[in-house]
């Protein structure tokens, strides 16, 4: 089978897995984890159990190793958390050093969402780097939109923004890869895509606690429509484009996110709201909510850039302890006019 209808998946996690399955139906699929033994279970029982129970489909296999993800298909999708980037960036480094591999065709669509807080990078600009250093001209693209694993698993239809800086390629993903499913719309605004990801995650938490202190509909309207000043303002200083706010990256995203307990950035804030602690959420959870290191990346950012981001300032405070959810909510609503 010619590559073009092969992918490969690097992360198999809720996301991850959501993905291979979605994909299935159309390409032969390549699962990666980095753990030896996860990856023979999975071949033994074809089960995963995030975001729920399943079986993978028969055309889903599975490997740890970089070098067979490198060599089995051109497109490559990045699942693998924002925390867990470095590492995997490291692996490909020595994949590369031990091997005559030609990644010339290759692309790498980024699926995971956040802003590291050592370097206030976002995932594409931690690959873009990556790249760059070895000497690579590997096309980078993202993958956002209102799509909640649980619903994509279901089959749900939905829609999802596909950018990257070249907007040839970002149209040549839109056709590959678009489904009666996922309907894809393309975009060369690929850094403010990242942000707009990154960023209604950390709305998102602020949504859950409006929830979770039962503020109503009206409050969470309001968050949500001064959510996108902070979305704007963020573009602008990424050199983004504004439009890019009105897409499935965007407001969909944002909109998905924000009222959905399937999301487990709104359910950080919906129990930080019911007096758990940040600690007790993420045993409760158990797994990753990026919106909170992008919170506290977002509060690095505003020390040099002095940016108009309230809400995700006051979020930081909250999930520091130092505010509370509803002295969070009175403080944003006592700002000086302007």
């Amino acid at each position: 089978m010619p590559k073009t209808k092969q992918i490969a998946i690097l992360g198999s996690g809720s996301w991850g897995n959501t993905l291979a399955c979605h994909f299935a139906d159309e390409f032969d699929v390549l699962l990666w984890d980095y753990k030896d033994k996860r990856v023979e279970l999975r071949k033994q029982n074809r089960e995963f159990d995030r975001p729920e129970k399943g079986i993978y489909p028969e055309s889903v296999n599975f490997t740890s190793s970089i070098e067979e993800v490198l060599n089995f298909s051109d497109f490559i999708f990045n699942v693998v958390p924002l925390k867990g980037i470095p590492s995997l960036v490291e692996s490909i480094d020595t994949c590369l050093a031990n091997s005559d591999l030609d990644l010339k065709s290759k692309v790498l669509i980024n699926c995971s969402k956040g802003i590291d807080l050592a370097t206030l990078k976002t995932p594409a600009e931690i690959f873009q780097e990556f790249f760059k250093k070895q000497g690579l001209n590997i096309d980078i693209a993202a993958f956002a939109g209102p799509n909640l694993a649980r619903e994509v698993l279901a089959q749900k239809p939905m829609i999802a923004t596909i950018a990257s800086e070249n907007y040839e390629l970002a149209k040549e993903l839109q056709l590959k890869f678009s489904s009666d499913k996922i309907r894809l719309y393309s975009s060369n605004d690929l850094i403010g895509v990242e942000f707009c990801s990154a960023l209604k995650n950390v709305i998102a938490i602020a949504a859950g606690a409006s929830d979770g202190l039962a503020l109503g509909a009206s409050t969470k309207a309001s968050l949500i429509t001064r959510a996108l000043n902070e979305l704007r303002e963020l573009i602008r200083l990424k050199g983004g484009d504004e439009e890019t706010l009105y897409t499935a990256a965007g407001l969909g995203d944002l909109i998905a996110t924000c009222n959905s307990d399937l999301s487990r950035n709104y359910r950080v804030g919906y129990f930080m709201a019911q007096n758990m602690s940040l600690e007790e959420i993420n045993k409760k959870l158990n797994s990753v909510a990026e919106g909170v290191n992008t919170a506290f990346a977002l509060e690095e950012l505003n020390k040099t850039q002095n940016l108009r981001i309230p809400i995700c300032i006051e979020v930081a405070a909250m999930l520091k302890g130092t505010k509370s959810p509803r002295e969070v909510a009175s403080s944003l609503m006592a700002r000086e006019l302007v």
